[in-house]
């Protein structure tokens, strides 16, 4: 195609072409720096939520473990006062110990003693050997005398010597 017009309308028209480029390029730039700052935008609230949805996950996970601690510690305290109860009751088993003792005749010798502390006093376990059933019978005696409801296997008297026997009774 043969151009017609004059030199000046020609450099007019490239002038405006030129122009025309560089407004759509401009518009194209700005278009991507606006997309560009939409898709920032975007990540920006994903991970503004991801953050506040994981500080919310750690806050309760906080509140749990407190919780857990806090029963944990009343557990502690529960055996504690426990603890102090007992000792408050403070049942010296050492006298106790001295005292079956030395009322027990020397003959007899002892194979199991068990104290069990209980509500109204401390039960006595005995088991061991007697030499004869006189020996013993003063020990059911004597026991009878100082303590609280003695009892004793009868099977204990059927012989007359090397008896095995068992006895208890309650210290209140």
């Amino acid at each position: 195609m043969i151009n017609l017009l004059p030199p000046s309308q020609i450099n007019e028209l490239n002038e405006e072409r030129n122009l025309k480029i560089v407004l759509n390029l401009g518009i194209l730039f700005l278009a991507l720096l606006f997309s560009f700052y939409l898709v920032l935008l975007a990540v920006k609230i994903n991970l503004s939520a991801k953050i506040s949805a994981q500080d919310y996950l750690l806050k309760e996970e906080g509140k749990r473990i407190n919780r857990e601690k806090e029963k944990e510690i009343q557990e502690i305290n529960q055996d504690i006062l426990l603890a102090e109860k007992f000792y408050q009751k403070k049942v010296d088993f050492f006298p106790r110990l001295l005292e079956i003792s030395q009322i027990l005749p020397p003959e007899i010798s002892l194979k199991n003693l068990v104290l069990n502390l209980e509500k109204d006093g401390l039960s006595v376990s005995l088991s061991g050997f007697a030499p004869s059933r006189e020996v013993f019978l003063r020990s059911i005696a004597i026991l009878k005398e100082k303590f609280q409801e003695v009892s004793f296997s009868p099977e204990s008297l059927l012989k007359e010597a090397n008896l095995e026997f068992s006895i208890k009774f309650k210290i209140k």
